[in-house]
C-alpha cells in the first residue's frame, strides 16, 4: 500500500516528468478530451492465480474521464487524467466465502443482495501507436495503439439488500460510519485512434484495469479455514471519446511517396538539363 500512503506526491512527480520530458522535445501535440464507455467487473483470483472467482451477477456500468496528454515523438504519447467508474452486481442467494468469517455478514439474511462500487481515480497513461502518428496513408485514416497506465482508485463502495432503502447499508467503504479505502490500480489496453480534421479525432479504447485488493464487488475472500485471501481483482472499461488537439502534431506525406517524389524531380530536372544542350541560347 506504499503506492496508496504517496498517491499524491507520486502523481505530482509524473505530471512534472511529463511536462519535462515533452519540453525537451521538438514535438508537437497537445490534447485534451473526454470518453464515455460502459465498465464491467470480470473476475478476482488468489494471487497465485489458482482459481478464478465471481460471486455475483455482475452488470455493466458507467465509465467517463477527461485526458490531457502530449506526444513525444511520433509513436509516443504520455498523458494524464481523472476517471470514473461504476462497477454493479446482484445475487439471488448469500452463500459467499465470507459469510461466517466477517462479521458484517454474522446476521445476513437469505435475501437478494446488490452492490455498488463508484470508482473515482486519477492514472498516468503511455500509448504506443503501431503506425507513425506524422505519417499519413490514402487509404488508412485509423492509428492503432496499446497503452499502459498506473494509478490511484477512491473508493465510494455499499453492500445491501435488493429492497432495501439506498442509504441503507449492510457493509461498505466511504461512506459515513465506514472507514475510507484506496489502492494502486494497473492498466493494460488498446484502441484506435481515428483523425477527424487537423485538430479533431475520435478515440476508441478498451483497458483492463487490475488492483492488489478483493473489493472491486465489496465483497472480502476468505479460503476453507477462514483465512483472509491476498486477491488480485480486475475491471475493464470500453469507452469512445472525442478529442481536440491545441497544438496538432505536424503530418507529413508517407515517406515512401516522398522519395519516389524526390526521385522524379531529380529525373526531370536532369532530363531538363540534357535537353536544354540543343537549344540556340544555350551555353
Amino acid at each position: 500500500m506504499l503506492i496508496s500512503k504517496y498517491k499524491y506526491s507520486i502523481l505530482l512527480f509524473l505530471f512534472v516528468l511529463m511536462g519535462v520530458t515533452t519540453r525537451s522535445q521538438n514535438i508537437s501535440g497537445l490534447n485534451i478530451g473526454v470518453e464515455f464507455g460502459a465498465s464491467r467487473f470480470i473476475f478476482e483470483t488468489p494471487t497465485d492465480f489458482s482459481k478464478k472467482i465471481i460471486e455475483f451477477d455482475n452488470k455493466f456500468g458507467f465509465t467517463t474521464d477527461a485526458e490531457l496528454s502530449k506526444y513525444f515523438s511520433e509513436r509516443w504519447e504520455l498523458g494524464i487524467e481523472i476517471n470514473y467508474a461504476t462497477l454493479n452486481g446482484e445475487s439471488q442467494n448469500t452463500s459467499f466465502s465470507a459469510v461466517g468469517h466477517h462479521v458484517a455478514l454474522d446476521n445476513l439474511k437469505n435475501k437478494p443482495v446488490e452492490y455498488n462500487n463508484r470508482l473515482l481515480g486519477q492514472k498516468v497513461f503511455t500509448r504506443f501507436y503501431f503506425i507513425p502518428l506524422n505519417t499519413t496513408y490514402k487509404k488508412v485514416s485509423g492509428y492503432p495503439f496499446i497503452s499502459a497506465g498506473i494509478g490511484i482508485l477512491n473508493y465510494k463502495s455499499k453492500f445491501k439488500y435488493i429492497d432495501a432503502a439506498p442509504n441503507d447499508i449492510i457493509f461498505g467503504k466511504g461512506y459515513d460510519g465506514f472507514t475510507k479505502l484506496s489502492t494502486a490500480v494497473y492498466s493494460l489496453g488498446g484502441g484506435l485512434k481515428i483523425s477527424w480534421s487537423s485538430k479533431l479525432f475520435i478515440l476508441t479504447s478498451i483497458n483492463y484495469n487490475f488492483v492488489n485488493y478483493g473489493f472491486l464487488d465489496v465483497m472480502h475472500n476468505y479460503d476453507d479455514k477462514g483465512n483472509k485471501m491476498d486477491i488480485i481483482g480486475m475491471y475493464s472499461d470500453f469507452k469512445v471519446g472525442i478529442f481536440y488537439s491545441l497544438t496538432p502534431l505536424k503530418v507529413s506525406q508517407k515517406r515512401g511517396s516522398d522519395k519516389k517524389n524526390s526521385r522524379s524531380k531529380k529525373g526531370r530536372k536532369k532530363q531538363k538539363s540534357k535537353s536544354d544542350k540543343y537549344l540556340p541560347f544555350a551555353r
